[in-house]
């Protein structure tokens, strides 16, 4: 019975598997599928990054994240 009426998501990209400091072992792509669930809920959302300590594959984690945001 759970109704939200808006989201906030604290977006830790320490999930991705190449992560230095995480422990989770997430792909790119399925960095991408909780991006893309979380958007399919069409709810009023506020994201903040925090987390994320591969430097290199940041952005693509975080662009490929937002993409379903901006259908």
């Amino acid at each position: 019975a759970f109704d939200p009426c808006h989201v906030v998501i604290s977006a830790g990209f320490d999930i991705w598997h190449d992560d230095p400091l995480g422990t989770f072992r997430l792909s790119a792509a399925g960095i991408c599928q909780v991006g893309a669930m979380l958007a399919d809920l069409a709810l009023p959302t506020v994201i903040v990054q925090e987390g994320g300590y591969d430097v290199a594959a940041l952005g693509g984690l975080v662009r490929g994240f937002l993409q379903p945001f901006c259908r």
